[in-house]
């Protein structure tokens, strides 16, 4: 029996993984295979919501956790990249799949349907968070149970190669220190397998839905954008993003494969960070309108400073 051989079947064992399978001190620049997922919402004010992803490094038997939680102007968070991966990678293009994670924390993301067109899609979690919106990796004191499902309005896939969103309403509850706090708004489904290093390219990603709306916009160095406006069923890819740099306001520009021109604002809500490697993922979960939509969302800005932004 090879190494990964006895990795994957130790779980199954019900042991612990020997010491040479603990996660590297960083993944940093190594190209490797990765599988991540996230299920995320919010309410129709953006005051309560969280977002939950995993990503899987079957090769190196390593997986991340990023999870925060919001309600009433408070955030609680746990993440960490250095967690021994207890359960084999699923094969993503089957019907239905489970990502399952038992080190650091108890988390159980599922999908019904196909990848391109999934039919539903989940969370069940336990976790122990720390209080706040920026903190060191690790368990935290507080106790948050959730569990959410998203019945999908939209699916898109080619966002990124090999990436699938799905977005629509999701319902469900967050558990946070023994309080019950309901959850019902609009959220967003990702799945992206790759092959390449994560996180060595600049980016702004920008995603909101709504009721008949759904979207996400991408901006990079230089002139590059990418993304898709959906309204009415209609699909619009995004041909030009330009938005302006973090802040409680943000404007942004975008044109579109069929010629519109879109300009808006949008509010921050709530603001937090993901530390990656040596740095950290500037995000925000926020609120807005675009064509006359309401929609929640987010916005994560990762390596800024290589970002040309729209001006102030």
């Amino acid at each position: 029996m090879d190494r990964r051989s006895l990795l994957l079947t130790l779980p199954a064992l019900g042991l612990a993984a020997p010491s040479w399978a603990a996660a590297p001190k960083s993944l940093k620049g190594i190209a490797t295979p990765s599988t991540s997922v996230q299920i995320s919402a919010s309410s129709d004010d953006a005051l309560t919501g969280f977002v939950m992803r995993i990503c899987q490094y079957p090769e190196h038997q390593v997986t991340w956790v990023w999870s925060n939680f919001f309600h009433r102007g408070r955030i609680w968070t746990y993440t960490d990249d250095q967690l021994r991966q207890t359960h084999p990678t699923p094969n993503i293009e089957t019907g239905d799949v489970r990502y399952l994670q038992r080190d650091g924390a108890e988390i159980d993301l599922w999908r019904k349907g196909p990848r391109s067109q999934p039919q539903a899609a989940g969370v069940e979690a336990r976790l122990m968070t720390k209080a706040g919106g920026r903190v060191s990796h690790g368990r935290g004191n507080t106790p948050v149970l959730l569990k959410a499902q998203i019945a999908p309005s939209t699916a898109k896939e080619g966002m990124l190669p090999d990436r699938s969103e799905a977005k629509g309403l999701v319902t469900g509850v967050m558990t946070i220190a023994g309080r019950r706090v309901p959850i019902r708004g609009f959220g967003s489904w990702h799945e992206q397998p790759q092959s390449r290093a994560r996180f060595v390219d600049p980016f702004v990603y920008f995603r909101g839905s709504g009721d008949g709306i759904a979207f996400t916009f991408s901006q990079y160095p230089g002139e590059d954008a990418g993304g898709y406006l959906t309204t009415g069923g209609t699909t619009d890819p995004i041909k030009r993003f330009k938005i302006t740099p973090p802040g409680p306001v943000r404007r942004f520009r975008a044109t579109l494969a069929s010629g519109r021109e879109l300009t808006g604002e949008v509010r921050r809500v709530y603001d937090f960070g993901i530390r990656i490697y040596d740095g950290w993922r500037v995000s925000a979960i926020v609120t807005g309108q675009l064509d006359g939509k309401p929609y929640v969302g987010a916005i994560n800005d990762f390596m800024g400073e290589k970002i040309s932004y729209l001006q102030a």
